[in-house]
């Protein structure tokens, strides 16, 4: 406990003793205001005035780089890949990209997040059979249910852009993180009801590096304001059910751009 409080102390003195300089500077110069006039609070003769206030850091300059830049908002969808998807069709996708420096630099750095979900039905053949007796085997009705699926994916790379007057083109390409979980949730057949069977959700997770490309089109439609349509291609395998599947995919869509 002794030990915080000195780190504490330590911590609050310099504002302290600075806030008693800058008070005790303004009452001296409030007290010569009439015969020398207005002085500066640095160079009065308060003996803490000039060696507290050189305690105040200064605030650091911001990179050239940060003071500008530009921020894509993406609204779209995303192909999957890979059997267990078939009887799906395309996730909704949104997703945004910050871009770091001026409007004037053709290769900027860019970071992206982007958040793709699809839910629908599925029929497939069981691979369940039975023996009835006297009559032989039959094999169990189709198999239904529902997956739902969710990705996250993560972007990192550069972007090249070139201008035609208000029309841009950029090209980027770079390293991505995708993440996945899958959710079945199979409906009771005629069959496990008969059977007694009791049919539970199956879960699975899985996460993996990979690669992405993109292009886009866009129109200045305004003063720093932009609009057009994106095109996306991200590669990342996933193992999921025992099977390998394509968690990337093409992604397309429309976009807006904020640029300061």
């Amino acid at each position: 406990m002794d030990v915080r409080c000195h780190r504490w102390c330590r911590f609050l003195l310099p504002y302290v003793l600075s806030g008693t300089g800058l008070v005790l500077a303004a009452v001296e110069d409030d007290a010569t205001s009439g015969e020398s006039g207005p002085t500066d609070s640095r160079s009065s003769g308060s003996p803490l005035g000039p060696q507290v206030l050189s305690w105040i850091p200064e605030e650091a300059p911001t990179p050239a780089f940060l003071r500008a830049g530009e921020l894509a908002f993406f609204v779209g969808a995303r192909w999957l890949e890979g059997p267990i998807y078939q009887q799906l069709g395309p996730a909704v996708q949104v997703g945004v990209t910050a871009l770091a420096g001026p409007r004037e630099w053709a290769v900027k750095p860019c970071i992206g997040l982007y958040y793709a979900h699809v839910a629908g039905a599925y029929s497939r053949k069981s691979q369940t059979t039975f023996a009835v007796p006297f009559v032989g085997q039959f094999q169990a009705p189709a198999e239904r249910g529902e997956l739902d699926v969710s990705i996250v994916e993560g972007d990192v790379g550069a972007i090249y852009a070139w201008s035609y007057g208000r029309i841009r083109q950029n090209l980027g390409g770079g390293l991505c993180w995708v993440r996945e979980s899958i959710q079945d949730t199979p409906q009771q057949t005629v069959y496990q009801s008969a059977m007694d069977q009791t049919v539970t959700p199956r879960k699975a997770t899985d996460a993996n590096l990979g690669w992405w490309l993109s292009t886009s089109l866009t129109l200045a439609v305004a003063e720093g304001i932009e609009v057009g349509a994106v095109g996306r291609y991200s590669d990342a395998r996933l193992q999921l059910f025992d099977q390998v599947v394509q968690a990337g995919g093409w992604q397309a869509g429309v976009t807006g751009v904020w640029v300061w």
